[in-house]
């Protein structure tokens, strides 16, 4: 399977991101999913620290920080 890129995301209310694809597709990311997988992504409770996500060189995945972040494979997979 062929993951398209990363090509944008938008924090939305909730935890919720709007991650949108090379592809021309936006899907929406839960990441509640995420939030309880260590504590470095308990970070994304902090709404300025959840608002300053970006997409990583290449877009191969979305990022916070060195510690926080969430491949486009997982999204892709996980998201509506």
């Amino acid at each position: 399977m062929i993951v398209p890129k990363i090509i944008d995301v938008l924090p939305k209310e909730k935890l919720i991101l709007s991650v949108e694809f090379s592809d021309g597709i936006t899907r929406l990311y839960d990441c509640n999913n995420v939030i309880n997988r260590n504590e470095y992504y308990k970070k994304l409770n902090d709404i300025n620290f959840f608002k300053n996500v970006h997409v990583d060189a290449g877009g191969h995945g979305i990022s916070w920080d060195d510690y926080v972040d969430i491949s486009e494979y997982e999204i892709l997979e996980n998201s509506i």
